[in-house]
């Protein structure tokens, strides 16, 4: 997903967000939460990455399920802020082309608390958009908006679905698959990493991070091969017309880029 991260936005190119389903969750007595392995990794290569774990961290730093009013120095602002004319910065505040990764672990049935549905209306317009609502008094509006440059990896269950819990709408779903019932181990800790020679962990490292800087244009024989394969993939599926959309071609476009 990273290698979209800064193409131009004109024409408008949203970073795709992706959902990992079937990913092996830690047991719900494990506290606190552990970080996937996925996410050492990714710091090994990406200049910027950033992680989460839901719903723990939509409402609070170090409390899972609150059963009393958290005070307001631990509650978890997604979107910058002002308090008594102070600015306060945001999680989702990151720099351009930071991958953000989100687990979803323990989740429970029951309403959200106020402070946690706002922040997951945060990042879904963020991820839809790809911009943050910066809330300052005394604004135009009261507030701001800044383009952001964020894709998110989703890790989760996903049940039947495959779909995320918090993150339905996310744009591309795997489901995740081991062969032969191999075991593995999801949450290994950043020093039991087995990693390639420094020299080859370096160029890869630049050749992503390469890519994520560069610039890509779709040729006209490719644009078209994505046009025929839309136009048909909708014709077969003319009896549910609302399965294939528009979107779903920029999203086919994008992808390619």
């Amino acid at each position: 997903m990273a290698f979209t991260c800064r193409q131009s936005r004109h024409p408008e190119i949203i970073p795709p967000s992706l959902t990992i389903s079937s990913f092996p969750l830690p047991p719900s007595t494990t506290s606190p939460t552990p970080t996937p392995t996925l996410h050492h990794l990714l710091r090994l290569l990406l200049p910027s990455t950033a992680h989460l774990n839901f719903p723990v961290n939509l409402h609070s730093w170090d409390d899972p399920a609150p059963t009393k009013p958290v005070p307001e120095s631990k509650l978890v602002h997604f979107a910058p802020h002002s308090e008594n004319e102070d600015l306060h910065s945001g999680v989702l505040q990151l720099p351009a082309g930071t991958v953000l990764t989100v687990l979803e672990a323990n989740v429970r049935e029951g309403a959200l608390p106020s402070k946690a549905a706002e922040n997951l209306h945060i990042l879904r317009s963020m991820l839809r958009t790809q911009t943050l609502q910066y809330k300052f008094p005394y604004a135009p509006g009261n507030g701001f908006e800044f383009q952001t440059d964020i894709p998110c990896i989703v890790l989760c269950d996903g049940g039947k679905s495959g779909k995320s819990v918090f993150l339905p709408d996310n744009d591309v779903h795997v489901r995740l698959r081991v062969d032969g019932g191999r075991v593995f181990d999801a949450y290994k800790g950043s020093k039991d990493l087995v990693l390639p020679p420094a020299d080859k962990l370096e160029l890869f490292r630049k050749l992503v991070c390469g890519a994520m800087i560069g610039t890509s244009k779709v040729t006209p024989d490719i644009a078209q091969y994505i046009q025929d394969d839309f136009v048909k993939e909708r014709t077969e599926r003319a009896s549910r017309p609302d399965t294939v959309t528009p979107q779903d071609l920029m999203l086919r476009m994008n992808l390619v880029r």
